[in-house]
């Protein structure tokens, strides 16, 4: 689907239908995400990490264009891989900055990327405030809000993880937390209560078609098989430089430079190696 206006007109009808909002409400074991219930149109990015890339922000500007809200639902206790281009970018974001500079330099320790067995949004970075060490969450959460000032953005940032939501509805399915205990349940979500907004193409990652394939085609036919509609999703080509994080415009750009180049240390390690 091309247009949100009619992503929007969709759900809007289907939510008038009390006898689908209870068949999707049991689907999901009336576990619906408060945030998605209190507001009046959601239209969700599910980025692993919330952050300001030049593609989520092309996405929330369509979206209050369009009149709706515009929500990132993270999943900050999803792993890490190599082989997914995005998640690399958390962890190594692009920073276009004034004069045409481009910055990607590693946020987390050598150490961590060796071994990641904690969540890609839990992640420590190699900074600190105070005594303690800022996430990869909470960094890029600084960004997006650096992004939003330098393009003289008004939008206020929603965000809300999925993590436990994934685990409890996974549990519901008899299943441990994975894409597949979960994804029906995405899909219930965006038939009735809201619409999912994707990016496709994703350049470089070599597991999205084989995803899409296995886990999140069965899922939207299962959810269409039981309740006889099919989600709402809004596709949009991947943009130009969707993975950088655009600080260009910044005025006070070189006096934030210290606090988001990443070339600290922690613990006598240095990040940029």
């Amino acid at each position: 689907m091309k247009s949100i206006e009619s992503a929007i007109e969709i759900i809007g009808n289907r939510r008038q239908d009390s006898r689908l909002v209870k068949k999707a409400s049991n689907l999901l074991g009336n576990d619906i995400p408060d945030t998605i219930k209190a507001v009046n149109m959601p239209i969700c990015i599910a980025p692993h990490v919330a952050g300001g890339t030049i593609a989520e922000l092309e996405f929330a500007k369509e979206v209050i264009a369009s009149g709706a809200q515009p929500i990132w639902t993270s999943y900050i206790e999803d792993r890490f891989t190599t082989r997914n281009p995005v998640k690399v970018n958390h962890w190594r974001p692009r920073i276009a900055w004034p004069k045409g500079q481009l910055t990607r330099q590693w946020i987390v320790p050598e150490t961590v990327r060796k071994d990641p067995g904690i969540g890609i949004g839990a992640a420590p970075t190699v900074f600190e405030s105070g005594v303690r060490i800022i996430s990869v969450a909470e960094y890029q959460g600084s960004l997006a809000k650096l992004a939003l000032e330098a393009a003289s953005s008004t939008i206020e940032p929603l965000t809300i993880d999925y993590s436990e939501w994934y685990s409890r509805q996974s549990a519901l399915r008899g299943m441990s937390r994975s894409a597949k205990g979960y994804y029906s349940a995405i899909m219930a979500l965006y038939s009735v209560f809201g619409v999912l907004f994707r990016y496709d193409n994703q350049p470089g990652n070599q597991d999205l078609l084989s995803f899409r394939q296995s886990v999140a085609i069965p899922a939207a036919e299962f959810v269409k098989d039981k309740l006889g509609v099919e989600p709402v999703i809004v596709s949009r080509d991947y943009p130009e430089n969707g993975m950088v994080t655009d600080l260009s415009q910044l005025e006070r750009a070189g006096a934030i430079a210290a606090a988001v180049l990443p070339c600290g240390r922690v613990g006598g390690e240095n990040a940029c190696n």
